[in-house]
């Protein structure tokens, strides 16, 4: 069976939660690598090219993958990289700015998303009911497989309420099965969609999902991550977000469990689409006590000329503190917080290098935060 996962976030934990439920041995393909959830081995794009996957495929298979959860990007349904790829199941997470430097406009961007729900092998829909582009969405699947739409808002898998927490979120569900409580492990509102599009991924397959597999649920690494807590010193969390939708999301869900300030460490990607980072400086000046903004992967770009870019979209922006070099970014703000202060450091997750004029250089977000923790 495969399992497309697309939509601008929650691709990465999308797939791995659909892997982890599955009751048969399952492995992914996307943006850590492919394989087994806890043996990734890294690729370079989160959908490979036709041949590559291709390949890839039949490794899976031969390792015996009965589920194989595949993330697909925008990238590869608009370069037809899964033209050929049986899907029996497509997940629809969200849509929100990404990639314009590549699709040109949010309508085909979405219509491109929407090609994965016309794959002719498609038996099952699973669609984000609270997302603008929902109907979009679904008027793309044909008329003979089931839908199923999970949400907040509505849906037949919908959370009708729930409690966060710093080790995680109490739910009330309302499934096709009738009324349903949880006690997830995952912390944040985009986790609470996440683990729905899952969940009904997985129910809606016939597959039955104990209390203890979701008590037992873990996210890929990069995503909400959070680092072992050290008396007297800030809580860090290591997250992904590097377009507007995400960073609001991950701040609104530092927000609700936070006792004490909140400090964002972030930058924008260069040779990307410049039009997010005026957004994503309003979102962190809006939800962060503190914003330090530093280099993501500059690429090609000027350092200087991307955070003047972020700074554009702040009200504020003599506020924001500027440290070019990440690593001393992420040493200020660990050492300028205190106990019950979080510190969130976004924008490259699970990555292991950064790409600055042509080099690609050894750097990961976690071990430099662990470091200054542990010192």
């Amino acid at each position: 069976v495969i399992i497309g996962v697309t939509g601008t976030n929650g691709k990465s934990s999308v797939t791995r939660l659909i892997a982890e439920l599955a009751p048969q041995p399952a492995m992914i393909i996307g943006t850590l690598g492919y394989g087994r959830v806890d043996a990734l081995i890294s690729q370079v794009n989160t959908t490979p090219d036709p041949v590559p996957l291709w390949q890839t495929l039949a490794t899976l298979r031969d390792q015996g993958a009965k589920v194989i959860a595949m993330e697909v990007s925008s990238h590869a349904l608009a370069l037809e990289r899964v033209a050929a790829v049986p899907f029996s199941v497509a997940v629809f997470t969200n849509l929100s700015r990404d990639h314009l430097d590549f699709h040109g406009d949010m309508a085909h961007y979405g219509a491109t998303k929407a090609r994965l729900f016309q794959t002719p092998d498609l038996q099952l829909a699973v669609v984000n009911s609270d997302d603008t582009f929902a109907g979009q969405i679904a008027a793309a699947v044909l008329p003979e497989v089931r839908q199923l739409r999970f949400g907040v808002k509505s849906g037949d898998y919908q959370a009708v309420e729930w409690h966060p927490g710093a080790s995680g979120t109490l739910l009330d569900l309302h499934t096709p099965s009738g009324p349903r409580r949880l006690r997830s492990p995952l912390i944040g509102n985009s986790n609470i969609q996440n683990l729905l599009a899952a969940l009904a991924t997985a129910e809606g397959m016939g597959w039955p999902v104990s209390d203890a597999a979701i008590a037992g649920l873990d996210l890929p690494e990069g995503r909400y991550q959070r680092l072992a807590p050290v008396p007297g010193k800030a809580q860090v969390m290591i997250d992904y977000a590097h377009t507007p939708d995400a960073l609001q999301r991950v701040l609104t869900d530092l927000r609700e469990v936070a006792k004490g300030a909140v400090t964002v460490v972030f930058g924008c990607g260069g040779d990307r689409d410049r039009g997010k980072r005026p957004e994503m400086g309003r979102v962190a000046e809006r939800l962060a006590d503190h914003v330090i903004l530093t280099d993501d992967n500059p690429r090609s770009e000027a350092p200087e000329a991307i955070v003047n870019d972020i700074l554009d979209g702040m009200e504020r922006p003599g506020q924001a503190t500027v440290i070019h070099d990440r690593a001393a970014a992420i040493r200020a703000a660990i050492i300028a917080s205190q106990a019950g202060d979080w510190v969130l450091i976004a924008g490259k997750g699970h990555e292991r290098i950064q790409e600055i004029l042509g080099q690609r250089l050894p750097f990961q977000d976690r071990s430099i935060a662990a470091e200054v923790l542990s010192a």
